[in-house]
C-alpha cells in the first residue's frame, strides 16, 4: 500500500512545471510584445504623421495610432503581470500542500532533483528558467 501523499508528489510536479516553466515562458512572450511595440513610439512619428491645423507635417504620431499602441502594450503587458501573479499563486498552493503532507514533499523533492519519484518512477523534468535571459522580463507599460 502506498504511504499517504505518494500519488501527490507526482501531480504537485505538473503544478510546479506548469508554475515554473511553462507560465514564465509566455508571460516572457508577452513582455516581449510589451518592448517590441514600446520601441514603434520613436518610428511612429515618421511611420503615422499627420497633419497639424497649418497642413504641416507634424513631429507627433497619428492620435489614432498612438491610442491603439498604447491600448494594445497596456494589454499586453496586463497579460504578462497576471501570469506571474499565476505563477506565485500555484507555487502558494503547492508550498501549502507539501507543508500539510510531509510525504507529498519529499516525492516532489526526489522528482525536482533526480527526475524520480521515491518509487523509482521517472519524470520529466525540465528545468525551470535560472539564467537571466530566460527569467521572465517586468512588461513594459506605455509612459
Amino acid at each position: 500500500m502506498n504511504q499517504p501523499g505518494t500519488s501527490f508528489g507526482g501531480e504537485l510536479h505538473k503544478l510546479h512545471l506548469f508554475a515554473n516553466v511553462h507560465v514564465p515562458a509566455v508571460a516572457d512572450m508577452y513582455s516581449d510584445a510589451t518592448e517590441l511595440l514600446n520601441d514603434t513610439q520613436a518610428a511612429a512619428q515618421n511611420a503615422f504623421p499627420h497633419d497639424d491645423a497649418l497642413d504641416k507635417a507634424s513631429s507627433e504620431p497619428h492620435p489614432e495610432w498612438e491610442a491603439m499602441r498604447q491600448l494594445l502594450q497596456r494589454v499586453l503587458a496586463t497579460n504578462a503581470d497576471n501570469l506571474l501573479r499565476v505563477q506565485e499563486a500555484v507555487n502558494n498552493a503547492v508550498t501549502a500542500f507539501t507543508e500539510q503532507d510531509e510525504h507529498a514533499k519529499r516525492e516532489l523533492d526526489s522528482i525536482i532533483k533526480t527526475g524520480k519519484g521515491l518509487d523509482g518512477r521517472s519524470y520529466d523534468n525540465p528545468s525551470p528558467p535560472t539564467e537571466p535571459d530566460d527569467v521572465p522580463r517586468e512588461p513594459v507599460y506605455p509612459s
